[in-house]
């Protein structure tokens, strides 16, 4: 059972941690009530952000809050604009200027996978990082060989270096998950260790 899934109390004291206390810096972004959403690099609507985003559109404590999901594929997606009757969802195609406009606007980022390489988030900014599935593989900093065609080892690594870089926290299903994502994004040796929520199962 993936820990979206999970309908418990943890989910929502994450949730809390990350947008309530966060919720006064604002240095540098237009919005501090503009969540941004993007799965798989704008393949889909699934996994944890969905689950994030189907929970603050119905919790009281989020109904000033906007969101906008980005997709490469938006026509596709365009009901979850028309079935939000409060009128606070958008959505923007991925790599465009409007996604772009967004990425800049939005206080929180939140995605299941790495952001593109020349996406940085502003100070003031919160990006989540809410890896997908369970950490069964080698990732990142413990891959011992690259059978990617596209980028050797030391470009693997340093792709989860930029990445650790990046966010703010890293969400984690249990201590299983949270000791294998402090490896593969090399956090005990940079002492990110802390960057973890660990909540779900």
């Amino acid at each position: 059972m993936s820990w979206w899934r999970v309908p418990c109390s943890s989910f929502q004291h994450s949730c809390t941690t990350i947008f309530s206390t966060n919720s006064r810096r604002r240095v540098g972004v237009s919005s501090s009530k503009l969540v941004y959403f993007r799965t798989f690099s704008g393949r889909g609507y699934s996994d944890s952000p969905k689950a994030m985003y189907e929970y603050m559109l119905t919790a009281p404590e989020y109904r000033d809050f906007r969101f906008v999901w980005c997709f490469k594929e938006p026509e596709k997606y365009a009901y979850l604009a028309e079935e939000d009757k409060s009128g606070r969802t958008s959505i923007v195609k991925f790599r465009t200027k409007a996604d772009n406009k967004a990425l800049r606007k939005a206080k929180y980022w939140i995605t299941n996978y790495r952001m593109l390489n020349h996406q940085y988030p502003r100070k003031g900014q919160i990006y989540l990082q809410c890896w997908h599935g369970t950490p069964l593989k080698r990732l990142g900093y413990d891959i011992l060989e690259s059978d990617n065609a596209m980028n050797s080892l030391a470009e693997i690594k340093e792709k989860y270096r930029t990445d650790a870089e990046k966010f703010t926290y890293m969400l984690s299903p249990s201590p299983f998950a949270t000791d294998k994502f402090a490896t593969a994004w090399n956090l005990n040796e940079t002492g990110q260790r802390d960057k973890i929520i660990e909540e779900g199962y």
